[in-house]
């Protein structure tokens, strides 16, 4: 039987609005790079730029593996300016353009929640569900995603910059069950990333696979699938 639902945050609850970097950029940087970001989105380029790096770089006199940047910042072990910093440096991509987009992103204009799935947590609240948050986030983005989220509406919320731990660590998801004095057995994780997904089924948890381009069907999936296995629980 599933008692309690976890939700991941980016491309689950949340998502960054569809502008393009251009869009966003200051005057001096669009006359500059003019037709070079026009059709970027804001949140492609950063997960391009921010998790696909093809080099190391220094520091510092430490040599830092690129690619765990994100992780680091993630886990609250890089601050938010030493994150930039390294990524500046790491990056191909101009640093003015960089710093500007990482400054919009963090905006809360930029940022809108999902309403299927607010929808979707408000139902399984209604129906004594417990639900919950469990999210990778750096420093920059916590006030941002404490601003968004409706505490009233979640029974805990977890940020992996702010306890140190991160997803899909299954020391992480034990923490988080711990916390929360629930059970791996009656938990549903829905979560976009199937590397994160993964951990939480060797614990014998739920899991629902979450698509963020079709985000009303994908609510009504986890809807229906809690529901299809209590039924099957309760018979």
């Amino acid at each position: 039987m599933i008692k309690n639902v976890i939700f991941d945050l980016e491309g689950v609850i949340t998502d960054v609005k569809n502008v393009t970097v251009e869009s966003v950029l200051p005057a001096e940087l669009k006359k500059q790079y003019k037709g070079k970001y026009n059709k970027v989105l804001l949140k492609d380029y950063w997960a391009n730029v921010a998790h696909n790096f093809a080099v190391n770089t220094t520091l510092n006199k430490q040599k830092i593996k690129t690619k765990a940047l994100v992780d680091d910042y993630n886990k609250g072990k890089l601050t938010e300016e030493e994150f930039m910093a390294l990524l500046v440096k790491a990056s191909e991509e101009p640093k003015a353009v960089l710093e500007a987009v990482y400054t919009k992103l963090k905006l809360k204009s930029n940022n809108k929640l999902i309403a299927s799935t607010i929808n979707t947590i408000k139902k399984l609240k209604d129906d004594g569900h417990k639900v919950f948050v469990l999210a990778n986030v750096g420093e920059g983005m916590v006030d941002t995603m404490h601003y968004m989220l409706d505490d009233a509406l979640f029974d805990g919320v977890m940020l992996s910059c702010e306890v140190k731990k991160l997803i899909p660590e299954e020391s992480t998801y034990q923490y988080a069950l711990k916390k929360w004095k629930i059970k791996a057995e009656e938990t549903l994780l829905v979560d976009n990333s199937e590397k994160n997904i993964a951990p939480f089924l060797k614990m014998f948890g739920y899991t629902v696979l979450f698509n963020t381009a079709n985000s009303s069907e994908e609510n009504k999936r986890v809807y229906d699938y809690v529901y299809k296995i209590n039924k099957v629980a309760n018979k």
